[in-house]
């Protein structure tokens, strides 16, 4: 489960257009799918950082919380 995660946000891209056609204004155009995936990956790891099986990967799962 936590190699699907790593691997899920490692393939993730953020799509950042320009708003109104403005130089210094990005609107961040896929935030509600990004919004999702931390929520439900977040959910998962703290399941996961609290298993006692999870000690081999729990100092990776700290780097990503």
């Amino acid at each position: 489960m936590f190699i699907s995660i790593r691997n899920e946000w490692e393939e993730s891209n953020l799509r950042i257009i320009p708003f109104k056609e403005q130089i210094n204004d990005y609107i961040i155009s896929n935030s509600e799918l990004m919004s999702d995936a931390i929520e439900d990956n977040l959910s998962t790891l703290d399941t996961i950082a609290r298993s006692p099986y999870a000690a081999h990967v729990i100092k990776d799962i700290e780097e990503l919380m």
